[in-house]
């Protein structure tokens, strides 16, 4: 087997020389190239279709899949809460469990993919379906993409993917076809970073939108989406404005790992799911062990509102209230492990409360007890889109994206600080898919400088 060129490979794929140091950088170092690196993915320009109609199915693998969860869940809410009927479903690899630990075998699985999409949609005269695959290669999503073009008179197919030389999916105009460069990933192939980032920016722009049409009746043009999109572009110079608060986070949460520590996100609502989203995705991309990065949201299953329900039966990885959290974690926490409460309110009262609910004995600056940090998304500066309503909550859609770059920050550099990283490549990488097998080989390819690998 030969040794890819960079130009033959997905973008999702390739080393980004942006990030090329980033194992030996700084944490200023680390969270400065992140920025450079999410300054790119805002540089071109995004273009889609408005399908409108009575169900709308979001599905994808991993974080893809994770994305889909919150939009889809986020915005049957806000269609609630402004007297509108929910219309949105979601789908991921390796169902529900997959939203809180990595579930990668059944992401190989065309099959299932193509039938869970068919129990979903059961019933249905209409149907649009958004299958989102970063490098435009998830069996799982080929395989409902696939039944979808099979059956053209229920399905509208959307593919959303950051994988320009794909094109393919588009023949003959059966599919739309989402697919934006966003260059490719500040650690190699980890497309939970800008993949996963892109794919809320767009899922937020297509609902949002959406749902200003459908309850407000009013029209939607390409100044409205370009607004938007500019809303979030200001979000990531806002969130990068504060280079040396994340610094500080990211050096807190890599001498927790380096001392054997651990990282624990604490958060209530959406704020909350972004932590323990960013905690899921650790394990395959860096080999880590489930317990080093965790996240635990207040009211648990009854916050995150996912379809399965409870799964605590599952055993203490799927234990994820602040609750969950005092029971089984707060006596053996010590010194050398982070607490780090996402917040949408940089009040100083919300902070305390926040901290004491889950530390009773700890104060926001107080280090005896572990280190406690918080990172207040409301407290970034970004303009108000004059034109869309406040009742579609949009200041609190762009702190989750705020968040999510400060977790995925966070998450990076704390293993680039205990060697997860050689260069811009994952180093522990898991072999559990097709995928990351194909990956695995790549980096030895790489760092070895050998052409062929035997066997």
């Amino acid at each position: 087997m030969m040794t890819a060129t960079a130009s033959t490979l997905p973008f999702t794929e390739r080393s980004n020389p942006l990030t090329q140091n980033i194992d030996v950088a700084d944490c200023k170092g680390i969270v400065d190239m992140l920025h450079s690196c999410d300054e790119e993915m805002l540089a071109g320009s995004f273009q889609f279709p408005e399908p409108e109609d009575h169900l709308v199915v979001m599905s994808g693998c991993g974080t893809s899949g994770r994305m889909a969860f919150l939009a889809a869940t986020t915005f049957n809410r806000l269609l609630i809460e402004n007297g509108k009927q929910a219309c949105c479903a979601y789908l991921i690899a390796g169902g529900d469990r997959a939203l809180l630990t990595s579930q990668e075998a059944p992401e190989d699985d065309p099959l299932l993919g193509a039938s869970e999409l068919q129990q979903a949609a059961a019933g249905k005269k209409k149907v649009i379906y958004i299958g989102i695959t970063c490098g435009l290669s998830a069996p799982y999503v080929a395989g409902q993409l696939d039944h979808c073009l099979q059956h053209l008179e229920t399905f509208t197919p959307l593919l959303m993917g950051f994988n320009p030389e794909m094109k393919h999916a588009a023949k003959d105009n059966k599919a739309f076809i989402l697919n934006p460069v966003v260059g490719p990933e500040p650690i190699t192939g980890s497309t939970r970073m800008k993949g996963g980032s892109a794919t809320k920016i767009l899922l937020d722009t297509i609902l949002l939108l959406a749902a200003q049409k459908a309850v407000d009746q009013c029209a939607i043009n390409e100044h409205t989406v370009r607004a938007f999109l500019g809303a979030y572009t200001q979000c990531v110079e806002s969130v990068y404005s504060k280079a040396a608060d994340i610094s500080c986070l990211v050096s807190n949460a890599g001498k927790s790992l380096q001392a054997s520590g651990h990282i624990y996100y604490f958060g209530a609502g959406t704020a909350g799911i972004m932590g323990c989203i960013d905690a899921s995705e650790c394990v395959p991309t860096y080999g880590s062990d489930p317990e080093d990065v965790r996240g635990f949201l207040q009211g648990g299953y009854d916050t995150l509102n996912n379809a399965a329900g409870c799964l605590d039966n599952l055993g203490p990885l799927y234990r994820l209230s602040w609750k969950d959290f005092c029971d089984d974690k707060l006596g053996q926490f010590k010194s050398s492990d982070s607490a780090i409460f996402l917040l949408s309110s940089p009040d100083n009262g919300i902070i305390q409360h926040s901290v004491s609910s889950v530390c009773p004995s700890s104060d926001a600056t107080s280090t005896s007890y572990g280190r406690v940090n918080s990172f207040p998304s409301s407290s970034l500066q970004v303009r108000a889109v004059s034109n869309l309503c406040n009742k579609f909550m949009i200041a609190m859609r762009l702190g989750e994206f705020a968040l999510k770059l400060v977790c995925n920050s966070v998450s990076t550099g704390a293993h680039i600080m205990v060697g997860k990283a050689c260069q811009n490549f994952m180093v522990d990488v898991q072999i559990r898919n097709n995928k990351l097998f194909y990956r695995a080989i790549r980096i030895v390819q790489a760092e070895s400088f050998h052409p062929k690998i035997q066997g």
